[in-house]
């Protein structure tokens, strides 16, 4: 099963990369990469919701999505795809790891599934891995920004 791991360093409280994963209305004034997260009711494990993801200078597309694992300051998960898991399907996670500088290791990924990327991945590997990185550093700018207003 194709899988892209991705890790970025930030110097920031796990607390404050949290808040800035899961505070879902503020996706588009900063996320290159998803620009629109929502969750219908609250966000937890089995909640569904819709996001839009903008790989490269693409078309962005609107993806169901289903919440997988929610775990308030650790880990947050969902699942989507399209035409089921046969043709194409993911499981989309970041987790945060405090670092005993009082930073926070973000590890972010994606487990694929399906035709698609089964006959496609040597081609998507390095434009999935790459919108990644880019994502994980504007979550780590978010941060900056963030710690030096005064949020924790």
């Amino acid at each position: 099963m194709p899988e892209v791991i991705t890790d970025i360093e930030i110097p920031a409280s796990p607390g404050l990369v949290w808040s800035v994963l899961t505070d879902l209305d503020s996706y588009p004034q900063w996320n290159p990469v998803i620009t629109k997260l929502k969750v219908k009711g609250n966000l937890r494990s089995g909640a569904s919701g819709t996001l839009v993801i903008k790989i490269d200078a693409g078309k962005p597309k609107v993806l169901s999505m289903n919440y997988h694992e929610v775990e308030p300051g650790k880990a947050f998960s969902w699942t989507g795809g399209v035409l089921g898991d046969w043709f194409l399907r993911g499981l989309h996670y970041f987790r945060t790891e405090a670092l005993p500088n009082g930073g926070t290791r973000l590890v972010h990924g994606e487990r694929f599934q399906g035709l698609v990327f089964i006959l496609m991945w040597p081609m998507l590997k390095n434009k999935v891995e790459t919108s990644y990185n880019k994502m994980n550093q504007a979550v780590k700018n978010r941060c900056e920004v963030l710690a030096q207003t005064g949020h924790k």
